[in-house]
Order: C-alpha cells, then structure tokens, then sequence
C-alpha cells in the first residue's frame, strides 16, 4: 500500500460509469486512503478528452470514439453490449434474445443526440428497415430510468448499467445484432506520470471492468 498523507485524484468519466461503476471502487479506495480526496469530472462523451489533454484530469473513462489520436495513451476496459430494458410486468420482459426490429410499434425511449450511446444506436437502426421508432426522448440515463420504472414503455441501455439497477422493478433482455454495443476505454496523456494515489485508483478500476467483462 502507498503511503500517502493526502492529496487528490481528479478523474473524468461517462455519467453513466460514473453513477454505476465509480461509488463502489471510490468506496474501496477511501477505505484504503481515507486522506485522499476524489474529484470526478462527469460529464458527457464528448467532454472529456479536453479534461485530459489539459491535464485537468489524470486520466479519464470514456467510450472509444475516431478522434483519440497520438497524444493519449488508450487502455481497452470492455465491450459493454446494449440490452432492452423495461419493467418487469411489460408484455416484452420475459424471454432471451430480443431483436430491435420486435420493439416496432412499442413505445421507445431514447437518450439524446449528446450520448455516444444514442449516436451508436441511431447509427445501427438507421441501417435497418423495420427498426423501432422512438417515442420519448430524454437527456440523462438517470430520466429514462424514472420513465421505465413508471411503466412508460422500453429502453436500449448498456448492459453495465443494468447491474447497477439490480434492486429495482426492471429487467433485461440483450439485443441481438453486431455492432450493439460500446467499447469503454482509460485515456491518459502519453509521457505523463499519474500520482501514486492516481494510480492506485487505475489499478482498482481495471481490475473492477476486468470482473465486469466476465460477468
């Protein structure tokens, strides 16, 4: 363990890690360095290379995307595949593989275009012909939630974030399909050190998305 008398560790995430995945490995490392402050930047997906290459933040947690160039360093985490979720009394939440093409005609909600998990569905369904249609659109995972739980219909969301909603009254069904799915990643700046504290922190969270991509 390192010996450290305090301090803080900034990093940037996807809202989404950062509200299913972040409280529990934040919670392990507190225990460990209780003098060690945490700042988390979360932010939307294309928010956050800034943060990093201004060396505002240590490193960062974020879906790979076409413009990581040289300058960052890129650490595969997982293939977080897509799922539909719903509640768990809806005609559609019992069964195995679901096609998105059997979602026509269901009310659909949607993230907007600001969430690269959005832009990589609408990509996908735009290529199809019986796609579903979507009826709401919100903002912010944490909204769509509150729509699913009341019954409002059904939702595409990243398996990752179904394991944080394990308590509550909705389930699962994974969508088939190639190319549903997003590919998590740790940025850092080429050539620059991380503090021990920092990376201490890295440590923990690759071994915890090594386990999520197990599971």
């Amino acid at each position: 363990m390192i010996d450290v008398a305090g301090g803080r560790v900034t990093l940037a995430s996807l809202i989404s890690v950062a509200t299913y995945v972040l409280p529990s490995v934040i919670g392990r490392f507190a225990t460990r360095f209780p003098n060690v402050g945490v700042r988390v930047i979360d932010v939307a997906e294309q928010e956050i290379l800034p943060y990093v290459r201004r060396g505002d933040a240590e490193f960062a947690i974020d879906m790979k995307t076409g413009d990581m160039e040289s300058d960052l360093l890129i650490t595969p985490l997982m293939e977080d595949r897509f799922v539909m979720a719903c509640r768990d009394d809806h005609p559609l939440a019992q069964g195995g593989m679901i096609d998105a093409a059997e979602l026509a005609g269901m009310p659909l909600m949607m993230l907007g275009s600001r969430s690269g998990t959005s832009r990589v569905l609408q990509a996908h369904m735009a290529e199809r012909q019986k796609s579903a249609k979507w009826l709401y659109e919100v903002q912010h995972l944490s909204t769509m939630v509150g729509f699913l739980e009341a019954g409002m219909g059904v939702g595409i969301v990243p398996r990752m974030v179904m394991r944080g909603l394990a308590s509550r009254q909705l389930v699962s069904r994974p969508l088939t399909g190639p190319g549903l799915s997003r590919s998590l990643v740790m940025i850092e700046r080429q050539g620059a050190t991380l503090s021990p504290a920092a990376a201490e922190l890295k440590q923990m969270l690759l071994t915890e998305f090594t386990e999520l991509g197990h599971s």
